[in-house]
């Protein structure tokens, strides 16, 4: 996953939040953040093509731990998935797989400064995207005043400085 569960826990930010909550709350900026930069940051070095039986992949990619991100892809078991265990030349993933005989199996691994980012965004969210729409704020001699959120300051749902991060790692769309 693009963020670590265990990490966000610990901020007091997602104290109150299930597991269940968090996993999908960072699956959503995972997704955004894929699907904004056209990048799936795969490690192509890093690949097989394994047959899937009984929601487990029969094969094992090398360098890659209980935790780690792999992408399924021309299949019809496409998407990305966190390898939950890994047994030998098994391994199980946090999803539920139909059996196929052909799937291709791609590490995927995010560099720090989109971790960062992503765990960045989480915050926002939890923190910020309550008040968002809210121009002007008083009481008594404190003042608050929050930007526009219009097509200038923002990009998938975020203010623009929160996602520049993304820029150096966007795709020309294909």
């Amino acid at each position: 996953m693009i963020a670590d569960i265990e990490e966000l826990k610990a901020l007091p930010e997602f104290s109150e939040l299930t597991d269940e909550m968090l996993i999908r709350k960072i699956k959503a900026v995972e997704q955004s953040v894929r699907s904004y930069t056209h990048n799936n940051f795969q490690v192509r070095s890093c690949r097989i093509i394994a047959p899937v039986l009984g929601d487990q992949v029969q094969g094992r990619l090398k360098h890659v731990r209980e935790g780690d991100s792999v992408q399924i892809s021309e299949s019809v078991n496409n998407g990305v998935y966190t390898v939950v265990k890994i047994e030998e030349g098994t391994m199980t993933l946090d999803g539920s797989l139909y059996d196929e005989p052909y799937n291709l199996i791609t590490k995927v691994a995010y560099p720090v400064d989109v971790r960062a980012g992503a765990v960045n965004m989480l915050i926002y969210d939890q923190t910020v995207r309550k008040k968002t729409g809210i121009k002007s704020e008083s009481l008594s001699r404190h003042s608050v005043t929050y930007f526009d959120m219009d097509g200038e300051n923002t990009s998938i749902g975020y203010p623009k400085a929160l996602v520049g991060f993304l820029k150096p790692y966007m795709k020309a769309r294909v």
